[in-house]
């Protein structure tokens, strides 16, 4: 998981100040000083998209002109990413916040750091989600296009109508849920994530209809996958305690599936991270025993 996200911009003097930023927890913030911000001019003077790369955190950055008062400003918009975080899949929406600054360059300062933190939710927190607001704003445009080229008005008109409301309360309801589950209030987060469902279900979105649908049932299986996540937490530390590394390894590998389930990223981390390194070590053990013995 992302740890934040900020904004430079660049005026036309080529004065850089920071506009906002916006990180999930205050220990996880990074110091943007002068020399961090041109080590980012530096790396998009001849790229739109530049990735910094620190042992404590990587950058993915994005550079886009905007016009402000009648002048020409450049706009650096940047992903802060733990070192465990692909970069690769936080690209795409670096540009997408980036437009959403860049075509509403008049924000108060409230506003824009308001808007920081929600494209923080919607772009960069979880960027695997299965809504995406610009696919889907494009999927629902292109519908209503394909019915009026057939000359079916009424439907492309009713489909407008419920474009006009149901977007909006389906992207409350899929926050609410990612919110409730964060808060482990799972009971709420299922009934959020199925909200979410009927509302794709009005949109006629079947495959995002049926994952809001998974999700909500995986959200009553929360607590008992969780119990069993911790057992076979315990016994892996068990069987590590007593040497046993191959059942140890084993163990931490069931604990990272079952954390995936959990939608514990961080858990599944750690425990693939230790499973991989008792692989390892497993390994290496049973060589140099095997040499001894012989």
């Amino acid at each position: 998981m992302p740890s934040g996200c900020f904004l430079i911009a660049i005026d036309p003097q080529g004065k850089s100040s920071i506009l906002g930023s916006y990180f999930d927890n205050d220990e996880d913030s990074i110091e943007i000083d002068n020399n961090l911000v041109l080590q980012l001019q530096m790396g998009l003077m001849d790229k739109k998209l530049f990735v910094l790369t620190k042992p404590e955190h990587h950058l993915v950055s994005y550079i886009e002109n905007f016009t402000k008062d009648h002048k020409r400003f450049k706009l650096i918009t940047t992903a802060v990413l733990k070192p465990s975080d692909s970069p690769d899949n936080f690209r795409e929406g670096v540009k997408l916040v980036s437009d959403i600054f860049t075509n509403k360059p008049e924000m108060s300062p409230t506003e824009l750091n308001s808007t920081l933190s929600d494209v923080y939710y919607d772009y960069f927190e979880i960027p695997t989600i299965a809504l995406n607001k610009r696919e889907l704003e494009t999927r629902l445009a292109k519908r209503v296009k394909d019915l009026n080229k057939k000359m079916k008005f009424d439907e492309a008109k009713q489909l407008l109508e419920i474009i006009k409301k149901v977007p909006r309360k389906l992207y409350q309801a899929n926050r609410d849920a990612e919110r409730a589950m964060k808060a482990e209030a799972f009971d709420r987060a299922e009934r959020e994530y199925t909200h979410a469902m009927k509302y794709a279900e009005q949109l006629q979105e079947n495959d995002l209809a049926k994952e809001f649908f998974d999700k909500a049932k995986r959200m009553s299986s929360v607590p008992v996958l969780k119990q069993q996540r911790d057992k076979i937490v315990d016994k892996a530390r068990n069987a590590l305690r007593n040497d046993r590394f191959e059942e140890a390894y084993n163990l931490y590998r069931e604990a990272a599936t079952l954390s995936d389930k959990l939608f514990d990223s961080l858990a599944a981390e750690e425990y693939k991270l230790k499973s991989d390194v008792l692989a390892k070590f497993h390994e290496v053990h049973k060589k140099f025993h095997k040499e001894k013995d012989s």
